[in-house]
């Protein structure tokens, strides 16, 4: 009799210890399910709140960028990115597509008299890189006809060197933009090296040259602070 009580006994404590140690499990994985599922929505907020972030972000600059192409055009927009190939050529006027000419045209770029573009090498923005630092490599142009291949722009050796005066990437890629560009009323040259020093007289020199700089002149649309010029 006291043998089956106690098989009774310990038969119901052992029943007791299993339920209690499946509750236990039971209560172990829903607090695990319950943090993963915490977890991984913690992640997911996280998450949509740098991709808004980041739409925030694009759409400000691309607000940003719209606002300096339309001041830069005196409201006409015009910003494109094409692949810069080099043609034999005097003066700073390009070659644009012919989509180019109709977009210009739609917009009633063609009435305000002779277009400039401002020409800027397309290259990733070193972090710490200044506007100002971009600005060196950019320079400004015309236009001489819109007869190039779609998704390209023709430059002469003039601007082609101006824009690329040191590393050429194997596909250079360029951004041009409409300019309003204000008329100049002076152009203030700097000697490149020590020859121009050494003449004895350096106004005679330049009445000499006077013939060719006019003519240099009449063939250049557009000079930037950046640009290079050759006399001889």
């Amino acid at each position: 009799m006291d043998f089956e009580l106690r098989s009774a006994r310990e038969k119901l404590e052992r029943e007791q210890r299993e339920r209690m140690q499946r509750a236990k499990a039971k209560a172990d994985r829903e607090r695990r399910a319950k943090a993963e599922a915490a977890r991984r929505r913690d992640a997911l907020e996280a998450s949509n709140r740098e991709r808004r972030l980041d739409a925030a972000r694009a759409q400000e600059e691309a607000d940003q960028k719209m606002e300096e192409v339309m001041q830069l055009g005196k409201g006409i927009s015009f910003s494109h990115m094409f692949e810069a190939l080099r043609y034999d050529g005097p003066g700073d006027k390009i070659k644009l597509p012919p989509s180019s000419f109709k977009d210009l045209s739609d917009q009633g770029a063609l009435d305000k008299g002779p277009m400039y573009f401002r020409l800027s090498k397309v290259r990733d923005r070193v972090p710490g890189t200044s506007p100002d630092q971009d600005a060196e490599e950019a320079t400004c142009c015309g236009v001489l006809e819109f007869t190039a291949r779609e998704g390209s722009a023709q430059l002469p050796s003039h601007v082609w060197n101006n824009l690329f005066q040191s590393d050429i990437p194997d596909v250079p890629l360029i951004e041009v933009r409409y300019a309003s560009l204000p008329k100049g009323t002076y152009a203030k040259l700097k000697p490149e090296g020590v020859g121009f020093s050494d003449l004895p007289n350096h106004k005679l020199s330049l009445k000499r040259h006077c013939a060719i700089t006019q003519h240099y002149l009449k063939m250049m649309l557009s000079w930037s602070t950046t640009d290079n010029c050759s006399i001889s």
